[in-house]
């Protein structure tokens, strides 16, 4: 979570006491909203971890945890619309926020490329690249773009760098239309992009069903337009969610041990193979932007 949210409270002036106080919990809400965040990252984390052991992929515990990328989506676009939003549309210009982000998200994004970095330089010298591919590889991954020189991965050094680099591309969008689109124009974004998503997973296009699961796809050429569809959807009813949260937010509270459950047991979940298509648009085209917006 981003934690200029948390941060960028004032301009330098006195605030009032009730300003003090909506800030305050507005703080403790996305404080909150991290801890979400977290359980997310840990599920990424655990399914990556069994290559350390050339084990593959769970299939039993933390099953579905591909789906936490949808939920990091939408948490992007609720954060990004509040901490941005009116920024947006009182003067803040596109070129300013996306320098903000990437500011904001580059440097991780150079550790973990210089960590591959050694770890392509290993796959040269035994034999397993050539110097050209490696190269353009390697510049194409410092220029934070997919690899045009790879035939599977867009990032062939980084693999689940493929999310982060969805992410920025729908910030730059966000950062251009952000101060054109009103809600009712939002409202239609994400319906057509829900119907488009509905559509390719069930269908199995743009590259959905080509991995290990009905939603899990994006980081491969085969797949590059599934990743297009998942944070179409996802990071603009993320934005959604935080408009109507902020006009309906006080009036329906959900305990966070029922949401903080809800998460976990999705990504935990092991559906049916003939209910699984089912589960995983249920939870991303509904729940996860509904546990966004209930969360206090």
């Amino acid at each position: 979570m981003d934690s200029e949210v948390l941060l960028d409270v004032s301009q330098g002036t006195l605030l009032p006491n009730q300003q003090i106080r909506t800030l305050s919990q507005s703080a403790r809400a996305f404080i909150a909203l991290d801890g979400l965040r977290g359980i997310a990252a840990l599920a990424v984390a655990v399914r990556h971890a069994p290559y350390l052991w050339q084990a593959g992929y769970p299939t039993g515990f933390l099953h579905e945890s591909y789906l936490a990328v949808d939920f990091f989506f939408v948490l992007s676009g609720f954060v990004l619309a509040y901490a941005y939003g009116e920024r947006l549309q009182t003067g803040m210009s596109a070129q300013k926020f996306i320098s903000v982000r990437l500011i904001r998200l580059y440097p991780l994004y150079l550790l973990a490329f210089s960590i591959s970095m050694i770890l392509l330089v290993g796959q040269w010298h035994f034999g397993k690249i050539s110097a050209v591919d490696a190269t353009f590889n390697a510049v194409f991954a410092i220029l934070f773009v997919p690899s045009l020189f790879s035939q599977n991965n867009i990032f062939p050094m980084n693999s689940p760098a493929w999310s982060l680099f969805f992410e920025l591309a729908a910030n730059f969008v966000f950062g251009l239309l952000g101060k054109r689109i009103n809600t009712l124009i939002l409202v239609l974004v994400v319906f057509v992009a829900a119907l488009t998503l509905l559509l390719a997973v069930a269908f199995g296009w743009l590259g959905f069903g080509t991995a290990n699961g009905p939603m899990d796809a994006g980081p491969t050429w085969r797949s590059i337009s599934a990743g297009l569809a998942r944070v179409s959807y996802s990071f603009f009813a993320g934005v959604l969610a935080y408009r109507l949260w902020r006009v309906h937010s006080a009036k329906i509270v959900f305990s966070p041990l029922i949401l903080v459950s809800g998460l976990s047991a999705i990504l935990m979940a092991c559906p049916p193979e003939g209910y699984q298509i089912s589960f995983d648009l249920l939870a991303t085209v509904i729940i996860f932007p509904a546990i966004v917006f209930f969360w206090r």
